[in-house]
């Protein structure tokens, strides 16, 4: 789960309300100890450096309101024994959404692996959305999956997130590829999932859906305009969109309850 911010990386109480998100260099005006990760449009995306973490922010320009996307110890644990403990990445900016990747479980896996307490679970990875204009905005944990299990042999299933793609219509889709692990493994899995994001009172929703699951998917052939996915599963090219009305494959990826 994601780490809460320390309370001395909040800006002082009423300091950003008066100044709103005002880009100045590299660093937002008034809010001690930021830096600018991202910018694109409106959409300004940085981070407040505390003594235990770093927690990410996304506002827009000239807006008083401000979203936490969650936090990262990269730097605070960078020269620790086992590394970081929770992790931020993938940073995508889309009209007013905003999308990064949480990866969990690092500490226990790398002193694990250290130590021989096989098998050792992988870290866990979650897709994280906010939605800037919300009128209550929040951090919507959308999908989260195990990169898999590792033995003595360094054998097990092995889970990467291929590819992400995020829509200013609030589409959003992903393609996670999964191998056995195993001397004699079969071809790697792709699994291909999306959803139709929407604001609501507290955090923006969606329901994840399985849209194609194949060896012979192309990454590199995935495209995401607006609510619609394309894709070639071979030599076949693939279109479907997105919507609220799409059935979910709880046994290939499930939402975060």
């Amino acid at each position: 789960m994601l780490a809460a911010a320390t309370v001395s990386a909040a800006p002082a109480a009423g300091t950003e309300s008066a100044i709103g998100c005002q880009v100045e260099g590299t660093a937002i005006a008034a809010v001690a100890h930021s830096h600018v990760l991202a910018a694109r449009g409106q959409t300004v995306v940085y981070r407040v450096r505390g003594t235990a973490d770093d927690v990410w922010w996304a506002c827009r320009r000239g807006s008083a309101p401000r979203v936490q996307i969650g936090s990262t110890d990269s730097y605070q644990q960078g020269g620790s024994e086992y590394g970081p403990t929770h992790t931020l990445g993938r940073l995508t900016i889309a009209g007013a959404w905003v999308l990064a990747v949480s990866t969990t479980g690092l500490t226990g896996y790398a002193s694990c692996t250290k130590y021989a307490g096989y098998p050792c679970p992988g870290p866990t990875k979650t897709l994280v959305v906010v939605d800037v204009h919300g009128s209550h905005p929040g951090p919507s944990r959308i999908m989260r999956f195990s990169t898999g299990t590792t033995s003595a042999q360094g054998y097990g299933p092995h889970t990467i997130l291929s590819r992400v793609l995020l829509s200013s219509a609030g589409g959003l889709a992903w393609l996670v590829t999964t191998d056995a692990g195993t001397p004699s493994e079969p071809p790697p899995s792709l699994t291909l999932s999306g959803c139709a994001l929407t604001d609501a009172a507290s955090a923006p929703v969606c329901t994840p859906a399985q849209i194609d699951s194949s060896p012979s998917i192309d990454p590199t052939s995935l495209q995401l305009h607006g609510t619609t996915v394309t894709w070639l599963d071979g030599a076949q090219t693939n279109t479907t969109t997105l919507g609220p009305d799409m059935a979910l494959n709880e046994a290939v990826l499930a939402p975060e309850r």
